[in-house]
């Protein structure tokens, strides 16, 4: 793609489209299938690509649509004590990972950085098995859009999905346990907790 006056922003979408040696085309780092040249340079807001296959990495751009890219995944690095049969927000303290994710980072969630369809998921672990039942919840701006429950003495519940999000809305996660006494929530820090959320379109 180059640069053409007076037609402003071009914007190229590749969507299910292999890039492999065919005929007596051999992948070549000097001379790549897709290539941005002149004053255009590859950035977050002209390319975009899904489901493409790419025989070597170098074929595939090096800056992808911020839309396909945006993750984060936080936690509470310490165990939390639970209460019985009482809805607890859990408390967010850690970024594990991100990438391209503008959004600001609360300690009831993180801030969706911009408008799209996000797919979500959230995993706790207790401590110790305890019989009883209990329930995740994924929220959006305090509303449940997911939910998870275990039951008998699972030691995990996990919650996911799909929704259309828009710049500012906040996601978090609450759990709720009825075992009849007090359960401890592990930390990240000793086991498998978090909450994700990436950007798919």
């Amino acid at each position: 793609m180059e640069q053409v006056a007076n037609v402003g922003q071009q914007v190229l979408s590749v969507e299910g489209c292999s890039f492999k040696s065919l005929g007596s085309y051999v992948p070549d780092v000097s001379r790549p299938y897709i290539a941005f040249t002149g004053p255009l340079a590859v950035n977050k807001d002209n390319f975009y690509e899904r489901a493409n296959i790419y025989e070597d990495v170098f074929e595939r751009p090096a800056f992808l649509g911020q839309g396909n890219m945006t993750w984060v995944q936080v936690s509470k690095a310490s165990n939390t004590t639970l209460a019985n049969a009482t809805d607890t927000a859990i408390p967010f303290d850690t970024v594990d990972g991100v990438l391209t994710w503008f959004g600001d980072f609360l300690g009831s969630g993180v801030v969706i950085p911009e408008n799209g369809t996000y797919a979500f998921s959230a995993h706790q672990t207790f401590t110790s098995p305890a019989a009883g039942h209990k329930r995740l919840k994924v929220q959006i701006n305090g509303v449940t859009v997911a939910s998870g429950s275990a039951e008998s003495c699972d030691d995990s519940v996990t919650a996911s999905g799909i929704q259309q999000l828009k710049q500012g809305d906040v996601i978090g996660a609450s759990i709720r346990q009825e075992t009849g006494a007090s359960l401890t929530l592990a930390g990240s820090a000793v086991a498998t907790s978090y909450l994700m959320a990436k950007r798919i379109a």
